[in-house]
């Protein structure tokens, strides 16, 4: 039997701590009901525990797997470069393959380190399956869909791969390869979970919108799984985990609001008593009052919605074209369904104005959002907003990989400085977080009311100094 490993690279990067890695999961699954039994397979996440490379040499050295597969964000790229050379030395003859966001958009990055073999494009089921069967038989890997690799020193990156447009044949997640309790204990994009254990499911693949900041590694035709697949996943995690809580993780969950309502009227008609979250953004101008209600009736209590900028001209320029008033009144409407809402908001956009991004921050303060996110804006490779700015090239920069993440203090793209920006990002934050009014609103919605004291005294705090220290010209933590 020859095994494989599988490694989600994981790095803090000042919020979110780490959720199961679905991705891995779907790719293990894929590759047990591909082959029959013929691969071992185990998995680690760095992010969990103490990783250190001595402790990951010693796993090396008893499991000793012919295939390493790593998935890694672009701003890991450091890191997933180092644990290709780290085990390319502690087992020469290791095969290691590369996915996941990075390798999705600068192939050509990646395969420049000789200690990575294959990058796999994109969803990464049916290729990393074509690309290990093609291995076993010694078929040419030219003809491996989906798949980059070096060949007589020259970087090969093959025609893509066709999305898997049936979900529902898809196998659940291998939940069995990971500790789940490792995950229960830590707050991640969501915040603080209402019900313990909690455990994300992914329900569509793929999104229709044109958002130039997008990586789009799903494709822009939506996907979905039916809603009897979801129910038969939702059950069985709850009645072999006991899971209580869910967190749907989709990119766009409710574009087909039909599908949406019958979901919902199906976990209410099972009885099951659990609680729901949707941490990654959902479209807020799509949204009925029938849905919110059914929302409330299954057991959501909260939803993050994705507005990036309140100004007209800049949601033009960036093609996400949200109806900011029907959002408004949307993040309205769901507050007072005694749902938490929270929004997403980037600022720094090309040719943004100091005016502009006031008036987002305004809008926001001002909003009945309960939660908000003011990230810095970010050109991922293969991004429109990338090439707008550097060309259509997909390359990372050569000595600033690190730098690809929403928290950097040391880029702006508006007509602001770098220092400039991240004061109005201060300033977001201490307008909206440093009201008696929300932390009362909030505080009466969350389930945990000691804990949400305690965290809410900690920020404000750390918001405060972070206030004197640019007052007094320190520096901010």
């Amino acid at each position: 039997m020859k095994k494989i490993l599988l490694i989600r690279t994981f790095k803090l990067l000042g919020a979110g701590n780490p959720i199961p890695p679905l991705g891995l999961l779907y790719i293990a699954s894929a590759v047990k009901k591909a082959f029959a039994g013929r691969y071992g397979i185990e998995i680690i996440d760095t992010g969990v525990g103490e990783f250190c490379l001595d402790g990951l040499k010693q796993r090396l050295e008893a499991y000793r797997p012919d295939f390493i597969g790593l998935s890694a964000l672009s701003c890991e790229a450091d890191f997933l470069h180092e644990i290709a050379a780290f085990s390319k030395t502690t087992l020469k003859d290791v095969r290691i393959i590369a996915g996941g966001p990075y390798a999705t958009v600068a192939p050509q990055s990646l395969l420049r380190e000789k200690n990575v073999d294959f990058a796999v494009i994109g969803e990464g089921e049916n290729t990393v399956v074509d690309l290990l069967r093609a291995l076993e038989e010694s078929s040419p890997l030219s003809l491996v869909k989906g798949i980059a690799f070096r060949e007589n020193n020259n970087t090969i990156v093959n025609p893509a791969q066709e999305y898997i447009e049936r979900l529902d044949g898809l196998p659940f997640p291998a939940w069995d390869l990971i500790d789940l309790k490792e995950y229960w204990g830590l707050s991640n994009w969501n915040g603080i979970p209402r019900d313990y254990p909690y455990f994300p499911i992914l329900t569509s693949r793929g999104c229709p919108y044109q958002c130039t900041y997008c990586h789009n590694i799903f494709g822009k035709k939506v996907r979905m799984r039916s809603p009897i697949n979801i129910m038969e996943e939702i059950l069985y995690l709850a009645k072999t985990y006991a899971i209580k809580e869910f967190h749907i993780i989709d990119d766009i969950f409710n574009y087909d609001i039909a599908r949406a309502k019958r979901l919902c009227s199906m976990i209410i008609a099972s009885g099951l008593k659990i609680s729901l979250a949707f941490p990654n953004g959902m479209r807020a101008d799509n949204i009925d009052d029938k849905l919110i209600s059914l929302f409330k009736k299954a057991g959501v209590y909260k939803i993050n919605f994705g507005f990036e900028t309140a100004t007209p001209r800049l949601q033009s320029m960036i093609k996400k074209n949200l109806d900011i008033s029907c959002a408004c009144e949307t993040v309205r409407r769901v507050s007072n369904a005694g749902i938490i809402t929270g929004g997403y908001f980037m600022l720094g956009f090309p040719t943004e104005t100091c005016d502009e991004i006031r008036h987002t921050i305004d809008f926001a303060a001002k909003s009945f959002l309960d939660v908000a996110y003011f990230f810095k804006v970010t050109p991922y490779p293969g991004s429109e907003l990338f090439a707008s700015l550097f060309g259509k090239e997909q390359s990372l920069p050569e000595s600033n990989s690190q730098d690809l993440h929403f928290y950097s203090k040391e880029r702006s793209y508006a007509q602001v400085s770098s220092e400039e920006l991240n004061g109005l990002i201060l300033q977001a934050q201490q307008r909206f977080y440093l009201s008696p009014l929300r932390i009362l609103k909030v505080l009466f919605k969350s389930s945990h009311k000691l804990l949400f004291l305690r965290n809410a005294v900690y920020a404000a705090g750390i918001l405060i100094q972070s206030y004197l220290l640019r007052k007094l010209g320190g520096k901010t933590p």
